[in-house]
């Protein structure tokens, strides 16, 4: 379609306008590179999660029971649906690591069937061995628990149970596509290798450790294909209801199941709309850039038509230079994500740790990713090709009339404009003599301000919603929980420690919520009333009081039950928190707060063994935990003093806490640091190529300003001051859009399911303003530089005599 003459002078006009070219295809090859990368990893992780769900059979539900004969799970295994059934013995218990100086941790002892294979929830050994006996004593310990306490097969661990210690050998290390994420509950969500550990035992050695023999107190189902798993779930609820069972958890509730969901959504979600918004800018870039090559040989247009050459030939001879962009562009976003997408994958996996790891290249990806690239670069460059095309040679042959006695649109806005010196009418006037580049460049910095806003702007809201778990969860110290009650009047011993600053008992338990027919698990933490370390508010920040006689709910409790403040609502002990039958009890709502993460109420302690001493076996002043504040330079020391307390638990230090939390926070930093980088180049490519195209269109205009005496400075000032407007608007266009799309992506984000994990809201800090704002704009200044050294150069005898023809 493209003869020999033709296809020369679309290369020597590449090469003239190069790097106006360059700039697109660097837009495009950050687009098609973005693209395939972040949906590469998407499918790899999603394939690699379902792989590992499938071959090792995650639940599709589980139902918690007070007690139950282990012979149950044949009955439940013979049900119309079941594929598969496992019935478990699962304890809280804490382990001691290290013998000099044992570190106490909490962990879940999880007592599983090892006379034959698990139909549900199998386990993939990593290192070591699986379980050989029923009896021994050995343990299969979740792998990032054993990584990040450099444990290995043969190593040694001691389980505490009611004051009796357990050694127990570590025969393997395994992962479970039940604990891909390692977290307690969804009331604690925050990935805690460090500090909660998962075991696996033979079902009778955590019988007889626990006084259990024989029993189970859960069921965990997968269902058959085709079977609708809410039914299923619902007769074997029915089947395990004279042993307390409890209502189904559906895969869906999984905490690890759901977080892992929440993340592929966000890769999903990043993969789509940052490609798309580098592809969009580099269209309204390439349309610019082929708009001003059509005006300014419109005489060679006319020349080509009257020789001979067909509107499909002209047509095809523009459209050529943008496929060439876009082949240029898109292979290199192609080889630089054939190269990153396989590295990235494997290391998100391997930082995952899933059962199951499947790394696929690129391939499809690749080619969708140049697929797009090329259509983009078509769209761009069709309006521009089909009117040369459409120019009749006749007409293109003449110059086109110049339009006189024409007011321009900015004059009528502005009046006083037209009395003002012409050092401040030039500059104002230009940006309304060619809308569409003014317009483009005005979008394209203002996507680039846009985009690093977004990265920031998600990065503030992280950073806010971690800081408001930390300030109201997380404010004290240190924090010792306990294996059993305790009275409190160790709090009061605790207080006279030296080095304690203060010191607050706080009983924690698992409760249920129920109102009418809705039921939602919650953690209920009973709290002294006046506690000045007590901070409890709404989402605006409004302080919230604790009454002596009501509970204090966040917002996904009032969400999932309907709740107000005066409502009523019953709370529940599960199943087998209790040996007794669980009994409701009324209580009113008396306040709502907003929770960052995790699903609390709080109730005055002293209420909270009120209504339940009668169920569980408490001392007359209970407390779970103790959390402590301390002067810095005693905190290794009273570290050490609480660890040697009866039953002492868990010490948890909030530097520690916080430590964990910004490694976490890292990587999403690093990923929204190259989003950021990345809109910056976003800004600089487009406002490069408007700036370049607007020189190249008023190489004439220069010329005259020179010629008639204005001087070189004059005429740079000219252009800065034209040139800084545009980045100006651009960029606050871009601030305003930029706050706009941290909320549209929040909500994208923020699921209902989620919400129930991590509680986000959109919040740019006025840094986050300020740093766009001045880098965007600095980043504009830049890219006038290389049109700056265009003018310097031009020849003003020949630009007249071009003129003059």
């Amino acid at each position: 379609m493209v003869s020999g003459v033709l296809w020369r002078k679309v290369l020597r006009e590449f090469w003239q306008s190069r790097w106006q070219y360059a700039a697109i295809a660097t837009m495009v090859m950050l687009g098609v590179m973005l693209f395939a990368v972040a949906n590469t990893l998407y499918h790899n992780l999603r394939l690699s999660y379902m792989t590992s769900y499938a071959e090792y059979h995650l639940e599709d539900f589980g139902i918690r029971v007070r007690a139950a004969p282990a012979s149950v799970v044949q009955r439940v295994r013979q049900l119309p649906g079941v594929s598969g059934a496992e019935g478990r013995l699962v304890e809280t218990a804490a382990l001691e690591l290290g013998r000099e100086h044992p570190r106490r941790l909490m962990g879940r002892l999880i007592g599983i069937e090892t006379r034959d294979p698990l139909q549900v929830n199998q386990l993939r050994v990593m290192a070591g061995r699986f379980l050989r006996g029923s009896r021994d004593y050995e343990v299969l310990l979740e792998s990032k628990f054993a990584a990040y306490h450099r444990l290995r097969p043969h190593d040694r661990l001691t389980v505490l149970w009611r004051g009796e210690k357990v050694r127990f050998t570590i025969a393997g290390l395994v992962r479970s596509p039940e604990y891909i994420y390692v977290v307690q509950s969804k009331q604690q969500v925050m990935p805690s290798e460090d500090v909660f550990g998962v075991m696996f035992v033979p079902r009778e050695v955590a019988g007889d450790l626990t006084g259990q023999s024989g029993l189970i107190n859960e069921v965990r189902v997968e269902v058959k294909p085709g079977f609708n798993p809410a039914l299923v779930a619902r007769e074997v609820k029915q089947l395990l209801t004279p042993y307390g069972a409890e209502e189904p958890v559906m895969r869906a509730d999984q905490p690890s199941y759901r977080l892992l969901e929440t993340a592929t959504r966000i890769l999903r979600t990043y993969s789509v709309f940052f490609p798309l918004l580098f592809l969009s800018v580099s269209i309204l870039t390439l349309y610019t850039l082929l708009m001003r090559l059509v005006l300014q040989q419109r005489q060679i247009i006319g020349l080509l038509r009257a020789l001979g050459y067909t509107r499909l030939q002209v047509l095809w001879h523009y459209l050529s230079g943008a496929l060439l962009v876009g082949i240029i562009g898109g292979t290199m976003g192609v080889g630089i994500a054939l190269w990153l997408s396989g590295w990235l994958s494997r290391g998100y996996m391997s930082f995952l740790g899933l059962p199951s790891e499947r790394v696929e290249p690129p391939v499809a990806q690749a080619l969708m990713g140049l697929v797009m690239a090329l259509g983009a670069m078509l769209v761009g460059g069709w309006i521009p090709a089909w009117q040369a095309s459409r120019i009749p040679p006749a007409q293109a042959l003449r110059p086109p009339p110049p339009l006189w006695g024409r007011v321009l649109t900015l004059d009528r806005w502005l009046p006083l404009l037209r009395r003002a010196r012409l050092m401040y009418r030039l500059p104002l006037r230009n940006l309304t003599r060619s809308p569409r580049r003014t317009l483009v460049g005005i979008f394209g910095m203002a996507m680039g301000v846009m985009l690093v806003m977004l990265a920031r702007g998600i990065l503030d809201s992280r950073e806010t919603a971690i800081a408001r778990y930390l300030n109201q969860s997380l404010r004290e110290d240190v924090r010792i929980s306990f294996i059993h009650f305790q009275d409190a009047h160790l709090v009061a011993q605790v207080r006279n420690w030296r080095g304690v600053q203060r010191a607050e008992g706080v009983l924690e338990l698992p409760i249920k919520l129920r109102r009418s027919n809705r039921e939602y698990d919650a953690l209920l933490m009973g709290v002294e009333p006046g506690s000045p370390m007590l901070q409890l508010r709404t989402e605006a920040g409004a302080p919230v009081s604790l009454t002596p006689n009501g509970v204090v709910c966040g917002q996904i409790v009032q969400q999932k039950l309907g709740l107000e403040p005066g409502d009523m609502v019953r709370l529940v002990l599960p199943a087998d928190l209790s040996d007794e039958d669980t009994r409701e009890h009324p209580v009113r709502v008396t306040g709502l707060v907003w929770e960052t993460i995790g699903t609390v109420v709080y109730m005055p302690r002293a209420k909270v063994r009120a209504l339940l001493h009668r169920e569980l076996d408490m001392p007359p002043n209970p407390i779970t935990s103790i959390r402590l504040w301390v002067q810095p330079a005693y905190r290794d020391e009273l570290v050490q003093r609480l660890k040697s307390l009866p039953n002492a638990g868990v010490v948890v230090m909030r530097q520690e806490v916080v430590a964990r939390v910004e490694a976490l926070n890292e990587i999403a930093r690093r990923f929204l640091t190259f989003m950021m980088a990345f809109g910056m180049v976003l800004a600089l490519s487009v406002i490069f190529s408007v700036v370049t195209v607007s020189v190249l269109e008023r190489r004439h205009e220069v010329a005259t300003f020179l010629t008639i005496g204005f001087g070189q400075r004059q005429v740079f000032g000219l252009i800065l001051a034209e040139n800084a407007l545009l980045t100006t608007l651009g960029m606050l266009l871009g601030l305003l859009l930029g706050r706009i799309m941290v909320s549209v992506f929040i909500a994208v984000v923020a699921s209902p399911e989620q919400m129930e994990l991590i509680a986000f809201r959109p919040y740019v800090y006025p840094r986050t303003y300020l740093l766009a704002g001045l880098g965007g704009w600095l980043v504009g200044l830049l890219a006038q530089l290389p049109a700056l050294r265009t003018l310097a150069r031009i020849d003003l005898v020949a630009s007249l005599k071009e003129r003059a023809l």
